[in-house]
């Protein structure tokens, strides 16, 4: 059995540095785009969500690949998830629903009764 990293539709990878590669480009970026690796036909953009320091969940937008080829989805849609995730994790209703997922008050940070 061979022991594969990831999958695309360009078949498994199983080089460690083409990983650590693309993993690179999408720490720089700020996001990583699937071109038809989740879902045949669709290009996918995703980002983090932010709170302090720890990612905590992610946005992504996906595209049809018959309107969009890759170098246009990261150039054009790529900024746009950054800055929307940026938005969601400095407002302060996802803070407020972190909290309260996690049992947070938002005023003292404590535990909720």
């Amino acid at each position: 059995m061979t022991n594969v990293l990831c999958r695309s539709r360009r078949g498994p990878h199983h080089e460690l540095g083409e990983l650590e590669r693309e993993l690179r480009r999408i720490r720089s970026a700020g996001f990583a785009v699937i071109d038809e690796e989740r879902a045949a036909g669709e290009i996918s953009i995703a980002t983090p969500l932010f709170r302090a320091v720890p990612m905590v969940a992610s946005i992504g937008i996906a595209a049809p690949a018959t309107r969009w080829r890759v170098k246009g989805a990261r150039s054009t849609l790529g900024p746009v998830v950054t800055e929307l995730a940026h938005t969601v994790s400095t407002s302060t209703s996802f803070r407020d629903a972190l909290n309260s997922i996690s049992g947070r008050s938002s005023n003292n940070n404590s535990r909720g009764s």
